[in-house]
């Protein structure tokens, strides 16, 4: 039964591939003859006269790799037949063409010599009264066709149309330029330029252009400057060292409390037992019950100030430090400290980008906050 199947796969294959072969001898009989080969492996009969003969057994594994590389040498055998008729067919019309375009030249050439004086006539005619667009049309279908008078005045006409059109163009241009607005940089540009090839000699439309460009380019940096200026802002209003602006509700009162809070760009490390780096907080407050302040704070630390006297030394940009009065909190908490005189303290800020705030701390000495105050809207 195992037998049985076997041969009848190998006779289903060899038909398979047989129809294959003759489909394909209709584009290429060598083609297909290799893939009557490739078919033949597994043709039965075959494959028992081989045994017969040699003793030896076509194996599935021969087979399969014997029609692989039949398969790959018939199409290759195909390609290469297609690829020839395709260059004889172009070569052929090719050829076709060029005979056509002599005999059309040889009978454009014989329509000049019955016709010569009557074109010369009309070329020379439309040359003189300026009407070089009819000149040149006229003029193409006899240039070149060996008459030296001819191709002179041909070469009149068409130099003639050619001015021509760049007067037009560039009355079309110079018109555009006039329509166009002062901001729309890149289309003033490209009419210069444009300008510029119509008249190489003249340096203003070349200059003119270069300028515009470089407005262009000026423009687009300071865009991408701007761009980058923003994100970093993002960034760092983001990691709190700029200005964040924070509402909340006074549950006592039913009225909006405002805050306006910055970190310092630098941070400090104290000892035992508050290890760890941290930065300053500046905070700005509104409070519907206890009025405006402002105080520095930490999370962790302790500073040196009694309840109604210390004094912080305070720097608004690149001016003088000041000392600035400031007093702890009415809880006593020892880490935050409220600046005397806030409202002066908010106006010289919002003069400045920078505030540089050094305060006292207990076992630590004196450390100095750095803040980005920048922008302050308050």
């Amino acid at each position: 039964m195992r037998r049985f199947v076997s041969v009848l796969v190998m006779y289903c294959l060899f038909v398979v591939i047989l129809l294959t072969a003759m489909g394909m001898a209709v584009s290429s009989m060598l083609s297909g003859l290799i893939l009557v080969v490739a078919a033949l492996l597994f043709f039965p009969p075959v494959n028992d006269w081989f045994e017969q003969k040699t003793g030896r057994v076509i194996t599935p594994a021969i087979r399969f790799v014997g029609l692989v590389g039949l398969i790959m040498l018939s199409s290759t055998v195909l390609e290469t037949q297609v690829k020839q008729e395709n260059a004889t067919r172009e070569a052929k019309v090719a050829a076709d063409d060029k005979k056509k375009a002599e005999q059309a030249n040889q009978e454009q050439k014989a329509y000049l010599a019955a016709h010569r004086i009557q074109i010369l006539a009309d070329l020379n005619t439309k040359i003189a009264s300026k009407s070089y667009q009819e000149a040149a049309l006229l003029a193409r279908q006899y240039q070149g066709l060996g008459d030296g008078e001819i191709d002179a005045a041909s070469n009149i006409a068409i130099e003639g149309e050619r001015s021509l059109l760049d007067q037009q163009n560039k009355a079309a241009l110079i018109t555009s330029i006039k329509t166009l607005k002062p901001n729309q940089y890149q289309e003033l540009a490209s009419a210069y330029r444009e300008l510029s090839k119509l008249e190489p000699d003249n340096p203003k439309y070349a200059a003119e252009a270069q300028r515009l460009d470089k407005v262009m380019a000026d423009q687009e940096a300071t865009a991408k400057a701007k761009v980058a200026e923003s994100q970093a802002r993002e960034q760092k209003r983001s990691a709190g060292l700029l200005w964040n602006y924070v509402t909340n509700e006074d549950s006592m009162s039913g009225k909006v409390i405002k805050y306006a809070v910055v970190q310092s760009l630098n941070s400090v490390n104290f000892g035992f037992p508050y290890n760890g780096a941290q930065r300053g907080k500046l905070s700005l407050r509104k409070h519907p019950r206890w009025g405006e302040s402002a105080y520095l704070s930490l999370d962790q630390g302790q500073f040196i100030c009694g309840y109604d006297s210390c004094n912080v030394r305070v720097r608004y940009g690149n001016g003088k430090p000041q000392r600035v009065g400031a007093s702890e909190p009415s809880d006593h908490s020892t880490n935050i400290l409220f600046i005397s005189n806030h409202k002066q303290f908010v106006a010289n800020a919002k003069k400045v980008d920078k505030v540089y705030i050094e305060a006292e701390f207990y076992q630590e000495g004196n450390r100095v906050f750095e803040f980005d105050v920048s922008q302050l809207d308050w």
